[in-house]
C-alpha cells in the first residue's frame, strides 16, 4: 500500500482534504494510475483529515446511495467523508 503509517500527523490538522479517484469496482479496487474506492477509503484512514471530499468519481456512482455507505464508515471511521457534488459549498472561516 502507498501509505506505511498508520496516520500522519500533519494532515490531521486539514480540515478538508479533497481526494480525486477513479471507480473501477468495489470488489477489485484496482487502477494503474488513480486511486479507486478502496484505495480511497484505506488512504483516508492514513492521513486522517478533520473532513475529506471526494471528487472525480465516474458515472458509476448512485450519489445517494454510496453517500449513505460513506455516513456509516464516517461513523465507524471517526471522518467526516462525502462524495462531493457540483455546486458544493463548503463555509470556510478566515
Amino acid at each position: 500500500m502507498l501509505f506505511a503509517n498508520s496516520c500522519y500527523c500533519n494532515f490531521n490538522k486539514l480540515i478538508i482534504f479533497l481526494f480525486c479517484f477513479h471507480l473501477l469496482s468495489f470488489q477489485t479496487g484496482s487502477h494503474n494510475t488513480h486511486f479507486c474506492f478502496p484505495q480511497t477509503l484505506e488512504a483516508v484512514k492514513r492521513l486522517c483529515p478533520k473532513r475529506a471530499l471526494l471528487v472525480g468519481m465516474t458515472h458509476e456512482f448512485d450519489h445517494h446511495k454510496d453517500n449513505e455507505f460513506l455516513v456509516e464508515w464516517s461513523k465507524r471511521e471517526g471522518i467526516p467523508v462525502q462524495l462531493a457534488n457540483d455546486g458544493l459549498r463548503i463555509p470556510i472561516d478566515l
